[in-house]
């Protein structure tokens, strides 16, 4: 059933509230007053403008109503492809704060309508721990080098304060899988960032794990991707290098905590933190592995 089936199905199942009437029936009479008083000409394509604007605000306030007084409409929207989708994960929080030694930029995510509140609870409560911890670790290293600074004799003045930044971006929001990425960052004559990866199935709430998107020899085939994709970089770029063995201290294989996300087309994308197998000038390192489509479990 296509998108435009399921909401008309869900349209003809929804009961009017009655203070959409009135709302409804007062957008469609200012345009119809809109027109009736227009002359001719550039006059009434003016009209017909403003009565336009009229009815699509009619509309607008019809689906903001609908959202707040009716909750079959609100609950039904979850079920629908792209509007059910948007509002997995919001903003609970931002702020920012500024020292002389730092200056803080902060954006807090947190998961809401997933139908299951123990679920959204453990990971936001997950959530706020880790970006305070993040943060708290970012502070400490601005106020020792704000101390280091001062103590051999730099100036105050021309001391650059640590930029300290903590987002999110969210992956896959699609059925059951949510996917998103916190990305912690600081700069400050050089440049610092690391990633926390969060995979749910918000059926069962449970964490998404490479061995259910690849079954059990999961590790022998992302590995053979990883180094098929290495090989062909190297040779497009010859700048790259990946250390790559145990005498290179670097790609052996993923560790069986592997950070990971799912993106928009429902791969899994591995990700290794700046310097895990490459120089630092090539930042942090993501390795798109095909899954089986679509994505069961």
């Amino acid at each position: 059933m296509n998108l435009w089936e399921q909401a008309r199905r869900l349209h003809d199942r929804i009961p009017v509230p009655q203070a959409l009437e009135s709302r409804v029936q007062s957008a469609f009479s200012q345009a119809q007053y809109a027109e009736a008083g227009a002359g001719c000409g550039a006059v009434r394509r003016r009209s017909w403008a403003r009565a336009i604007t009229y009815v699509t605000a009619g509309v607008c306030t019809m689906f903001v109503l609908l959202l707040n007084v009716s909750a079959p409409f609100a609950s039904a929207l979850q079920d629908v492809p792209v509007l059910g989708d948007v509002a997995r994960v919001f903003t609970f929080r931002s702020y920012e704060e500024q020292t002389d030694a730092y200056a803080l930029k902060v954006n807090i995510p947190a998961i809401e309508n997933s139908g299951n509140s123990a679920l959204e609870d453990r990971i936001n409560l997950e959530i706020r721990q880790k970006i305070q911890d993040v943060v708290q670790q970012s502070e400490q290293r601005a106020q020792a080098y704000q101390q280091a600074y001062l103590a051999t004799g730099g100036d105050p003045d021309e001391m650059f304060r640590m930029e300290i930044d903590v987002d999110y971006t969210i992956k896959c929001s699609s059925g059951s899988i949510l996917s998103f990425v916190i990305t912690s960052s600081e700069s400050q004559g050089y440049y610092f960032s690391e990633q926390f990866t969060y995979n749910i199935d918000l059926q069962t709430g449970k964490d998404i794990t490479l061995a259910q998107l690849f079954g059990p020899q999961y590790k022998d085939i992302i590995n053979q991707s990883i180094y098929e994709q290495i090989a062909k970089r190297m040779q497009e770029n010859q700048d790259y290098h990946y250390f790559i063995g145990p005498d290179d201290a670097g790609f052996q294989g993923i560790a069986d905590d592997q950070s990971f996300y799912i993106n928009d087309r429902q791969n899994v994308v591995i990700v290794f933190e700046k310097y895990a197998i490459a120089p630092g000038f090539m930042g942090i390192q993501e390795f798109e592995i095909p899954t089986p489509h679509p994505i069961s479990f």
